[in-house]
């Protein structure tokens, strides 16, 4: 059994305690129609929606207009985990999450032409499975949406965008989706199996990265960029969290459930207040305040401000207050990379400056401008 806690640590809800059970959700606002209704002008009517399930905790904005933010990080929806600070206008929540791990061993099961060998990881929208197909035992990650996201019409929506976009890209530096179906019970995605951790856990452990290393992570992910922008198709959301790095220092961009084509033609994404919103720490301004309009420039600044992590240990932007992180998003300029590392080079200490423009005309203005950059800096440090 899955239960949230939430315990107000500022604000009007300082000690008040909420608890979710699971298969249960609430909804906050300050409608006097919401769960927890609180008398807060930053506040929506109906600002987001807590959801618990056997396997996590989801926290959904509902298309608010202040945002909502977990850890300082503005979100559309977000796994929660214990520990979690989670702001809501004038309120910050502590959450914890208590699971009862089931007794049971994990069961064989088949789903389609695959048997599920192990529990890969879980969160708010469904659960990742180790598989492998039943006639050729080649190994595979099966994504199963969750039966709470399922109901959910955002949610299952973008399960299937992703899916989509997966069928148009093929690059060994992108999470490959082989296909995305449903039975009679789940819906669930089949993609490339890649063992490895992403650059946030990454940056967790080890805080800053070897500039050498840096720089390749940049060259190929840039290059993944660069064959989404051909098949007209910006990701909108590229943070560590997205990028997985493999043992062997190969590097895979995934989730592109925030994903729209270029061409207005043919419309991939949807086009909700707050849809592509990512994390706040890595979108450039544009995406921020008129997400819809973002184009490939957007995903070049949030390649930038991950490098610019993975190299000083910090993003580009902090504050301890949310209205000085908008505003040093809108206005400020990065510090540069150098007075927090001194191995980066005046050249790639440029480029990602370049590519942290607040202006996108001043910019690199396609993925294939930034691997050439990266490939004359590789250049300079003889990797």
């Amino acid at each position: 059994m899955t239960e949230l806690v939430l315990v107000g640590l500022w604000g009007t809800e300082e000690g008040r305690e909420y608890r979710i059970k699971e298969n249960n959700s609430l909804i906050l606002g300050r409608s006097g129609k919401a769960d927890i209704s609180l008398r807060d002008p930053k506040l929506s009517r109906e600002h987001c929606e807590f959801a618990v399930t056997d396997i996590g905790a989801t926290l959904r904005d509902m298309g608010s207009k202040n945002g909502t933010f977990v850890n300082k990080k503005r979100i559309i929806e977000h796994n929660l985990k214990t520990g979690d600070l989670v702001t809501l206008g004038k309120n910050i929540f502590l959450a914890t999450i208590t699971t009862e791990e089931p007794k049971t061993k994990f069961p064989r099961r088949v789903l389609g032409s695959y048997r599920l060998i192990e529990r890969l990881g879980a969160g708010g929208m469904g659960t990742v499975y180790l598989a492998e197909h039943v006639r050729d035992k080649k190994r595979y990650a099966i994504k199963v949406l969750s039966p709470n996201a399922s109901s959910n019409p955002s949610f299952l929506e973008r399960f299937y965008r992703e899916g989509r976009a997966g069928e148009v890209l093929n690059h060994p530096n992108i999470v490959k989706i082989y296909d995305t179906t449903r039975n009679e019970q789940y819906h669930y995605m089949v993609m490339e199996y890649v063992q490895g951790e992403n650059l946030d856990q990454k940056i967790e452990r080890e805080k800053m990265l070897p500039v050498e290393l840096v720089i390749d992570i940049g060259r190929q992910a840039s290059s993944a960029l660069a064959h989404a922008y051909d098949n007209q198709i910006i990701h909108r959301d590229i943070k560590p969290e997205n990028i997985v790095l493999t043992k062997s220092g190969l590097c895979k961009i995934t989730d592109f459930g925030l994903v729209k084509l270029l061409d207005s033609s043919t419309h991939m994404a949807l086009t909700q207040t707050g849809e592509g919103m990512g994390t706040l720490a890595y979108l450039p301004p544009e995406q921020i305040w008129d997400a819809k309009n973002a184009d490939t420039r957007a995903d070049i600044y949030g390649l930038g401000a991950s490098l610019y992590h993975l190299l000083c240990g910090r993003p580009p932007f902090d504050a301890d207050f949310l209205s000085d992180f908008f505003k040093k998003i809108r206005e400020d300029e990065p510090r540069p990379p150098r007075e927090f590392n001194t191995t980066v080079s005046q050249k790639f200490s440029k480029i990602l400056l370049t590519m942290l423009a607040k202006d996108p005309a001043h910019r690199y203005q396609t993925p294939h401008d930034v691997v050439a950059s990266l490939e004359e800096v590789r250049k300079e440090y003889g990797v």
